[in-house]
């Protein structure tokens, strides 16, 4: 078998394992003779390929993997964790319930980067052809060598599976936490929380060391040292925002059950329209059988008929006879 079928072959095996992320009508477009053996890989970083920190991490097992096409500083250690928390499930039985939405939906896998997918493909072709996959921190050297050695066009196929499985993710994303209904309104804030609106705007530009949660636990510390009496119209600005937040509650609740109805119609006027035009081809049906019947029955009288003739006629030439 030629490289180019090997490749080709391995492509569409790693995409059966991966849930189509690399596609082998896709990866056949590269002529094997440029990719690089898997089984004769040399694993010297070229010089001027890593600048001196990538070097330097290479040679002590660091280099990790990003979502750029280049792998970058900081790939083994992950690969090495992920490793370590795949044996850590294996060695229990009980497993971790997935993630799930209010609905039951699960979380979709995040999508592959360019070189995860061509780690997979890789581990895949070593494995074809022989070889022992090499330790996690070893297995990620070569990788990244072999990938630091590659042009783009030989990397198209493993950016254009990353492209795909993107998209897959922002589709499977959009179902899973679908974006919120701009028009329904918003929840009504608390006590705390309008004061804090007006805290905020007391301590502009006097904001103490901290940040944001210095500020809020500045805040925390002045509310719960108000009166009932300093609290009070903040209370009272709560209970007026939640009776708006339910009135309007009720308008969108009323507005989306009309739209509900309204579609209900639409659909019900659909089906009345096809079953009108089901009755009128039933009666169009009818009617054809009808006129072929009487075509039939015209058809069998004029038979008869001519049939009814002859016997007179040799009734007739027997008499003479």
């Amino acid at each position: 078998m030629s490289d180019y079928a090997d490749y080709h072959q391995a492509m569409a095996h790693h995409a059966a394992i991966n849930a189509n992320q690399l596609h082998p009508a896709t990866m056949a477009q590269i002529p094997m003779s440029q990719m690089i053996s898997a089984t004769g890989l040399n694993l010297t970083v070229m010089p001027g390929q890593l600048n001196n920190a990538g070097q330097h991490q290479l040679a002590h097992g660091q280099i990790v993997y990003t979502t750029n096409v280049q792998p970058t500083v900081a790939v083994a250690n992950t690969m090495s964790q992920q490793h370590h928390q795949q044996h850590h499930h294996h060695g229990h039985k009980k497993q971790k319930k997935p993630k799930v939405n209010k609905d039951g939906v699960p979380a979709p896998k995040r999508a592959a980067t360019p070189f995860i997918n061509f780690t997979q493909w890789y581990r895949e072709e070593l494995k074809k052809n022989g070889r022992p996959v090499p330790k996690i921190a070893e297995f990620g050297k070569e990788c990244a060598a072999k990938w630091a050695q590659m042009s783009e066009e030989e990397k198209k196929p493993f950016l254009d599976a990353a492209s795909k499985d993107r998209d897959r993710y922002k589709r499977e994303m959009a179902i899973y936490k679908p974006a919120r209904d701009a028009s329904k309104p918003k929840r009504p804030g608390t006590a705390f929380m309008l004061f804090m609106v007006d805290f905020r705007k007391e301590m502009a530009g006097k904001e103490p060391e901290g940040g944001v949660a210095a500020l809020a636990k500045l805040g925390g510390e002045r509310w719960r040292n108000m009166t009932e009496d300093d609290k009070r119209p903040y209370v009272e600005r709560q209970n007026q925002e939640r009776v708006r937040y339910e009135s309007s509650m009720e308008e969108y609740r009323r507005k989306g059950q009309q739209a509900n109805t309204a579609q209900q119609n639409q659909q019900e006027r659909r089906e009345g329209s096809n079953e009108e035009s089901d009755s009128d081809s039933l009666q169009q049906a009818q009617v054809a059988v009808q006129q072929q019947a009487q075509v039939v029955a015209a058809a069998q009288q004029q038979q008869q008929q001519a049939q009814q003739q002859q016997q007179q006629q040799q009734q007739q030439q027997h008499k003479f006879i």
